[in-house]
């Protein structure tokens, strides 16, 4: 199998996949499998916390400027 992904998610991949020490091949098994062993209820929690993280994130800016 092979996929095409983003020139900047493909950067990523390699950058954590050196952090790691690992292939970037072997560093794809592991968040596929990780991610398909993930119940949904978690994964819509974890998308919500994010959205907060990001409006908590935007907030805080907005007040610095």
């Amino acid at each position: 199998m092979s996929i095409t992904l983003p020139e900047n998610l493909e950067q990523s991949l390699a950058r954590r996949a050196e952090l790691l020490g690992l292939p970037v091949e072997e560093l794809v098994r592991r968040a596929v499998s990780w991610y398909l062993q993930v119940e949904p209820e978690l994964e819509v929690e974890l998308r919500d916390w994010q959205q907060m993280t990001w409006h908590a994130w935007a907030t805080v800016e907005e007040s610095l400027r």
